[in-house]
């Protein structure tokens, strides 16, 4: 509670209702002059910052201790003694992804094997709607036995051609995306792999963000017959998870980097981080041991399935992002 003087005055200056007490209760204001001393503001932001770390610490501990408890205090109503699920998963994975960028992986691992990475990314390129794709002659590209130098022959290629004979919309995209990557990086192929990399670490955020509410659903499918449950309490669920595995996989990548030793505990932390989804599910559904193992069998599969398409999808979408 803030320390600042109540204003004499019973209109919030917020929204203007009538104040009682200390608090507006429209908007939750407190009814205080506007005017503070620079030793308010110092103690307003020190509350704050012990507030947050004592319920961010004791969060994070019945989050790793107590599988799917959180989820259980969140959805029974007790939510004001522990971290909001939502700045939970935003602050952790802002953590997360920014060692995965600064720590975990360095300039030089980006940068490293990329002409093999090249060379594979030429043979995907190969592959393109099933037609023969290479290098040409200099540094012309061939598709659909039609070369190419840069993308404004291409265009005007296509509009030269008949209408029937013109690549479809899905066709045009990509050959369109492919000239201009053979046009960029002509000069410099090895370019491509750090580029693409760059933007495929810059892209999981999202890519994990999409998949979150489909795992939800899935959990939802899975557990349709339960009808206490419904799609957010599978979403407060999943965003718990999701906020054990990013703190799993810090602590697995930082004993990476200590030395030989380190393999053992990773291997440790992988098999609890699996044992603990199951547990989670146990806890929180409130089923059987075999229901509870068969389902999370299954939902493990059918959800890293879905997360490697959506993984594929996007280092697709990161290599044409390279142009």
């Amino acid at each position: 509670m803030s320390h600042a003087h109540i204003r004499k005055e019973a209109d919030c200056l917020n929204c203007g209702v009538l104040v009682a007490e200390r608090y507006c209760p429209h908007c939750g204001q407190e009814n205080l002059e506007p005017k503070q001393s620079a030793g308010h503001l110092v103690a307003h932001f020190f509350n704050d910052v012990t507030h947050f770390d004592g319920k961010f610490f004791s969060s994070i501990k019945l989050l790793i201790t107590k599988p799917g408890f959180l989820t259980e205090e969140y959805l029974k109503g007790r939510r004001a003694s522990y971290l909001d699920p939502i700045r939970m998963y935003l602050f952790i994975s802002a953590v997360f992804f920014l060692l995965l960028m600064s720590v975990f992986k360095t300039p030089a691992d980006i940068i490293s094997d990329s002409s093999k990475a090249n060379a594979e990314i030429s043979g995907i390129t190969r592959e393109h709607n099933a037609t023969v794709f290479s290098s040409g002659t200099g540094d012309r590209l061939t598709i659909n036995d039609r070369s190419y130098t840069t993308v404004h022959e291409y265009d005007s290629v296509q509009k030269a051609l008949p209408a029937a004979k013109r690549d479809g919309f899905i066709n045009h995209y990509f050959s369109r995306k492919l000239v201009a990557i053979n046009e960029r990086y002509k000069d410099r192929p090895e370019g491509i792999w750090p580029m693409m990399k760059a933007n495929y670490f810059h892209s999981l955020p999202y890519m994990l963000f999409i998949s979150l509410p489909i795992i939800a659903l899935l959990f939802q499918l899975f557990y349709i017959r339960r009808k206490q449950f419904y799609y957010v309490s599978h979403g407060i669920f999943t965003i718990h998870l999701y906020c054990f595995v990013f703190i799993a996989l810090i602590a697995i990548n930082s004993f990476a980097m200590v030395g030989s030793w380190g393999k053992l505990v990773n291997l440790v932390l992988k098999v609890w981080a699996i044992v603990y989804l199951f547990l989670a599910m146990k806890r929180f559904y409130k089923q059987g041991g075999f229901k509870t193992f068969a389902k999370f069998v299954i939902i493990f599969f059918i959800g890293s399935t879905l997360v490697g398409v959506l993984a594929l999808i996007f280092l697709i979408k990161s290599f044409l992002n390279v142009a």
